[in-house]
């Protein structure tokens, strides 16, 4: 299972031709605690595996426990049996004395005070072997009340398990088809920008999102801010698609390279941002709430070098693409 989904923070649409830092600096930490959630939605989702595994453990140990305690009870009645027929033998024995050595007494006989010693003697036994038997069956019934108390530990245990299950399999079940939004919107997208992909535009799927990166030479000339009529076109036919699947968040991201002074280059992916998501909210169908607009100057680039090729491709707009995932957030909350 691969954990990709991120929480885009709430949209701000920038209307002017430059953002504040502070208005940047918000977006960037709304962005931050997305990413945060989602990271901690993954720890959790790994904890609940972890909390899985410790639980099946637990109750294989409880019911071999269960097991041997059955065994030994089993074992404790089989040695009540054993005493009690004894006993009852015993006792029969007695009573058949006691009843001669009364008829002995009668006839006078002079073997009594031998039996009468033996009956003592039997009597200290069978007294004994009661006690002994007391004893056992109080320790029957405490094996019994343990093997209850086991029992209902057990059930409860195999209780939190299912509910366990229960969780990890609807957290599962979320994320897989949020993977698969995210793999579907990607096709739509790559079948919508056939004619761009590969001249100035590459649309890719990772981390639970899709990326579509333009390069400079599609949307903008050296150092401007407007965008040319092969990116309207580009951009118009993308939104297009992104009107349909609503439940899709957008962040447009402008980026350029290391030349120049860093504030000027800041300024101008901002302002290159702002005017795709202009392009783009001319579609009605496109609600504006959806669409975040940043820069990040040469802060981010594609690739680390100072060659005119690297710089041509860190100079970019990405469009950053991601299914809601409110509804798993929701679960992992509640």
């Amino acid at each position: 299972m691969k954990y990709k989904l991120f929480l885009i923070p709430t949209i701000i649409i920038i209307a002017t031709s430059c953002v504040s830092p502070r208005l940047f600096n918000d977006e960037k930490t709304r962005r931050e605690d997305s990413e945060k959630q989602v990271e901690d939605l993954k720890l959790k989702n790994k904890n609940l595996t972890e909390q899985l595994n410790e639980l099946t453990a637990n109750f294989t140990k409880a019911k071999a426990e269960l097991d041997n305690n059955a065994l030994k009870i089993k074992s404790f009645d089989t040695k009540y049996s054993d005493l009690k027929e004894k006993f009852d033998k015993l006792n029969k024995q007695y009573t058949d004395l006691l009843k001669d050595v009364e008829s002995r007494i009668k006839s006078g006989d002079n073997e009594t005070k031998a039996l009468l010693k033996n009956i003592q003697q039997m009597q200290n036994d069978l007294q004994y072997r009661e006690d002994k038997l007391k004893d056992l069956e109080a320790s029957l019934n405490e094996k019994k009340r343990n093997l209850e108390l086991l029992n209902a530990e057990v059930d409860q245990k195999n209780k939190d398990l299912s509910e366990k299950e229960s969780k990890i399999a609807e957290l599962q079940r979320i994320l897989a088809a949020k993977d698969s939004a995210s793999l579907a919107l990607k096709k739509k997208i790559s079948a919508a920008l056939l004619g761009f992909e590969g001249n100035g535009l590459s649309v890719e799927r990772k981390n639970g999102k899709v990326y579509v990166s333009m390069d400079e030479t599609l949307l903008f000339s050296t150092g401007s801010d407007k965008v040319n009529p092969r990116g309207v076109s580009a951009l118009e036919k993308l939104t297009e698609v992104l009107a349909k699947n609503t439940e899709v968040n957008i962040l447009v991201e402008g980026h350029t390279d290391d030349v120049g002074e860093s504030d000027y280059n800041w300024d101008l992916s901002v302002k290159r941002a702002t005017s795709v998501v202009k392009i783009m909210t001319k579609n009605s169908a496109l609600s504006p709430k959806r669409i975040t607009a940043s820069g990040h100057g040469e802060f981010v680039p594609l690739n680390e070098g100072t060659t005119p090729e690297i710089r041509a491709k860190n100079r970019r707009t990405e469009i950053i693409l991601e299914p809601k995932i409110e509804e798993l957030l929701n679960l992992i909350n509640n």
